[in-house]
């Protein structure tokens, strides 16, 4: 393609269109008109010249012959299916003047006649997987198992997330790893497919090939609305562009939560299972699990009893990203406190009240129900630390004790009752008390350690016996 666009504007004499002698006109892109001497050539205007074309230090290899220098205007829309403009998209031009230019919803070219091909192209999403989620890897299940049909060409062209013209479980892997952030753009650096908006398919189940660009031979007039119909690749629901992520059309939403857990000073490593409440009729979620990895470093995901998948990828930077859709795309119900899965911990230095959060920071909080309706999901409760004493001033008694326990000393904010497996059956908030009263009565016989801690936050811990 030659770096600047060169029309020949030449005057015609007679009738006759072949074997003129003519004195033409040299327009430039740029607008400039040179004068060329006289030269023989074979002509039909509104066809491209070929020939080679001197005079002086002006050399014509390629041009445009026309009549007059009559500028056109190329323009259209981009929008999704549903008519969602599409922002930031770069729509490439192909011809006598290459060119691109990015669009918030619309793009024009003021172009000199010639031949020309349009293409849209997108990549740049701040949030790669807006839109992207297990609901849509469900949906793309069940049309290959054709339970639940991807009902439309441009659902179908979603779902072929690597463009070799076929869904099928290969597509399932890349969507998974784009929600995990494992990859960050589909085959072709591509997060977006678009189609000529008039283009009609042949049969609109087997949409591959589609028609990606409008071309125009020798465009010698206005090329008004030449719009495209953009997909995000991956989005088979049409969700794009979802205002907030992880809203509930159900009262009740899904609660992770892990028990508070207090471990031995000497122990270096701490398990933490994942438990689930309220885990009803559900067919897939996803989210990212936080913690600090100053003082926690993952060594391990155990105990994983949904199969879900991870991406350990972000865990220096104390994040965790999960994914979990039922590979039947069927709904399941587990009883209240299950575990999901275990995080095996490397304790780095000392836990003072640790824990570990719900966010959208890798992958997005989304999850859903057997009938595709979004659940809400949070986290609840859970705090890890360990019994390191850094004061010893208070005592308990009686001990052993029946009934209640009486703990001797001043500006007591908060009590842990710990077992002898770490975890922290009672918690109680006392802001700054004075030798206080710790009801005993329903716990089983047994050792049991208390956690205490100051209003200036020191600790203490002390153990005692339940008869």
């Amino acid at each position: 393609m030659k770096k600047y666009l060169l029309l020949i504007v030449m005057a015609i004499s007679g009738s006759q269109l072949m074997a003129q002698v003519v004195n033409p006109q040299v327009v430039a892109a740029s607008g400039g008109v040179y004068q060329a001497a006289t030269f023989d050539n074979n002509f039909t205007v509104g066809e491209p010249i070929v020939e080679l074309v001197s005079s002086g230090n002006l050399t014509v290899s390629q041009g445009f012959q026309q009549a007059n220098a009559t500028c056109f205007a190329l323009n259209g829309g981009i929008a999704t299916s549903t008519g969602a403009a599409i922002p930031n998209v770069t729509v490439g031009l192909d011809g006598y003047c290459d060119s691109f230019q990015t669009i918030q919803n619309r793009y024009t070219f003021t172009l000199l006649g010639g031949k020309y091909s349009v293409r849209p192209f997108k990549n740049n999403d701040k949030t790669i997987a807006n839109g992207v989620n297990g609901t849509d890897i469900s949906l793309i299940q069940s049309h290959i198992l054709k339970k639940v049909i991807l009902n439309t060409p441009y659902k179908l062209i979603a779902a072929d997330v690597n463009s070799d013209g076929i869904v099928n479980g290969t597509d399932i892997a890349l969507i998974k790893s784009l929600i995990l952030k494992r990859i960050t753009q589909f085959t072709g650096s591509k997060l977006w497919a678009f189609v000529d908006s008039s283009y009609a398919f042949a049969n609109p189940t087997k949409p591959f090939p589609f028609k990606d660009s409008i071309s125009f031979d020798f465009m010698n007039a206005n090329q008004p609305n030449q719009s495209f119909i953009g997909m995000k690749l991956g989005d088979v629901n049409n969700d794009w562009n979802s205002a907030v992520l992880g809203v509930s059309n159900r009262t009740t939403p899904i609660e992770l939560f892990n028990d508070n857990i207090s471990v031995n000073s000497a122990i270096t490593e701490v398990r933490v299972p994942i438990r689930v409440k309220n885990f009803k009729n559900i067919m897939g979620m996803q989210y990212t699990l936080n913690f600090n990895s100053d003082v926690l470093e993952l060594k391990s995901v155990e105990n994983n009893n949904i199969g879900a998948e991870y991406n350990i990828d972000y865990s220096e930077e104390g994040k965790l990203p999960f994914l979990w859709v039922n590979p039947k795309s069927e709904a399941t119900t587990l009883s209240d406190s299950s575990v999901l899965f275990e995080l095996v911990f490397n304790k780095r230095r000392n836990l003072i009240n640790e824990v570990i959060s719900l966010t959208s920071d890798i992958t997005a909080i989304n999850a859903f129900d057997g009938n595709y309706n979004t659940v809400g999901i949070r986290k609840v409760g859970g705090e890890i630390s360990e019994n390191v004493i850094v004061a010893n001033t208070m005592s308990v008694y009686p001990n052993p004790a029946k009934e209640s326990i009486f703990i001797k000393g001043n500006h007591i904010d908060k009590i842990q009752v710990i077992d002898n497996f770490g975890k922290v059956i009672k918690l109680i908030s006392l802001h700054d008390a004075t030798n206080p009263a710790i009801k005993v009565s329903s716990l089983t016989s047994g050792v049991y350690h208390l956690r205490m801690i100051t209003s200036d936050g020191k600790v203490n811990a002390v153990n005692f016996i339940k008869e």
